[in-house]
């Protein structure tokens, strides 16, 4: 946990950032800090009239940070919940909302004809969820149009489009960095924040708890074996393959999967050209993720692969037949990502989740 503690104390270190940061030192007594316990990149403290959500990314020297109402009646505060309209601008974010059944409360996302909940796509079909595109392309005015309370977008360290002018206007541009979460936990954690705009912090707690108590049942029976897994795809002349501290190689470890590139450092992607991967995943039993839904489609983009043991041996296995599903849900129930991989280390997969293995 030193990242949680390095995060705290930098939050502490830090200069003012704005009125949001005057607000919350005048109410910073007795207050206490809501538990969280696996994510680095957001904290939630309590004071009995407010709560204050502070947000960090890792690549900024400033925070987020907004002072959030429990009531009306609250003074000084930027926002009040619950919030009743949301634009939610990554599966994820659509995920948590599934989860906890905020459907109500959502209307917009980044695009309606990628959604897999059914009651999601039902709102959409009825007009009462906006698609509103790429981040990068945002159209403002239909964004202004809507008159939205909150919009939560990826910060990928870019600034969103016309955040001043939005923020003058009082829509409240909230950063999401659960992607910069290493441990499946502490994506899925991130439900909290969605729990407490929408005034459902204690259901997402009570919800939460149940899947960390399911995921770390599911690492405790589960012990170290000896199968041996590559993951990724060829994009080009490139192959990506998750980095050795990412989430993913997260899940391979608790899955007892030994990782072919455990031991790289960072927790984004590493490139590799396809005869690097012939020759370091050759022997590797299982192939995950290679984006496709089908080996013919796989051999299309090189004939090489064929040479790969687990193409030859039928163990490649993926999420393609059902994209939407997966984007939307793995991040907030990686216990179900958990059960896939150790059912398919055991060589007899059975009730998978996410992923079937391709033919």
């Amino acid at each position: 946990m030193k990242a949680r503690y390095s995060f705290m104390l930098l939050i502490l270190l830090l200069t003012s950032c704005g009125e949001s940061t005057k607000k919350s030192t005048e109410k910073s007594e007795k207050s206490e800090d809501i538990p969280v316990e696996f994510a680095n990149c957001f904290m939630i403290t309590h004071s009995n009239d407010h709560y204050i959500l502070t947000i960090q990314n890792p690549d900024k020297k400033d925070h987020f940070e907004l002072v959030i109402g429990k009531n009306s009646t609250t003074k000084n505060c930027d926002l009040t919940i619950p919030t009743n309209r949301m634009v939610l601008l990554s599966a994820s974010m659509i995920g948590r909302a599934a989860l906890l059944k905020t459907f109500d409360k959502v209307i917009g996302i980044s695009d309606t004809a990628f959604l897999f909940n059914e009651t999601f796509r039902s709102r959409a079909s009825n007009g009462m969820i906006t698609s509103f595109g790429d981040e990068g392309n945002f159209p403002i005015e239909k964004l202004i149009k809507s008159d939205p309370d909150i919009v939560m977008f990826s910060d990928f360290g870019n600034e969103f489009p016309k955040q001043k002018e939005l923020k003058k206007m009082g829509i409240i541009l909230i950063p999401d960095l659960d992607w910069r979460e290493e441990h499946p936990l502490g994506k899925a954690e991130w439900i909290l924040v969605h729990g407490l705009l929408t005034g459902r912090l204690k259901e997402a707690q009570k919800i939460f708890n149940q899947i960390k108590t399911d995921y770390l049942q599911l690492t405790a029976r589960t012990k170290p074996s000896e199968t041996r897994c590559m993951s990724g795809f060829l994009y080009g002349d490139t192959w990506w393959s998750p980095s050795g501290e990412s989430y993913t190689a997260r899940l391979f470890n608790d899955a007892g999967i030994k990782y072919v590139y455990s031991k790289t450092n960072g927790t984004g992607s590493i490139p590799r050209s396809i005869e690097e991967i012939l020759y370091d995943c050759k022997s590797a039993d299982i192939w995950f993720n290679p984006g496709f839904d089908s080996k013919k489609k796989i051999l299309q983009i090189s004939s090489k692969i064929k040479h790969l043991e687990s193409f030859k041996k039928n163990k490649v296995f993926c999420y393609s037949h059902n994209m939407n599903y997966f984007w939307e849900m793995s991040a907030v129930e990686p216990q179900k990502v958990l059960s896939d991989l150790i059912s398919i280390r055991s060589g007899d997969p059975v009730n998978l989740y996410f992923y079937k293995k391709l033919n």
